[in-house]
């Protein structure tokens, strides 16, 4: 699990993608938790549209309805690429069912 807060840009991925891929290396479920990310921009975008490619179906973000980050996801027609959960908590349990592969 891999937990971002705060805002991130441009400038932060250089030193956020090696430190992401670090963290998930090896993991049979990876779960970004975006529940207090505020802010991003479009290379931030990006990098999860990478992790994303690279993980297949094993990577799920916990994202809240109604916060900056869905909203960004939606307006660039992104919601529907990525599995979805409400609360770190629902990433870890939709990960884990069945149903979520």
């Amino acid at each position: 699990m891999v937990a971002l807060a705060g805002e991130y840009d441009l400038g932060d991925v250089p030193e956020l993608e090696p430190k992401i891929l670090a963290a998930v290396d090896g993991q049979s479920r990876i779960v970004l938790d975006l529940t207090e990310l505020r802010y991003m921009d479009s290379s931030v975008l990006a990098l999860f549209v990478r992790l994303d490619d690279l993980a297949g179906q094993r990577m799920r973000l916990a994202v809240p309805k109604g916060s900056f980050i869905r909203r960004l996801l939606s307006i660039t027609s992104l919601e529907g690429r990525f599995r979805l959960s409400e609360s770190l908590e629902q990433a870890i349990a939709d990960g884990r069912s069945p149903a979520s592969e």
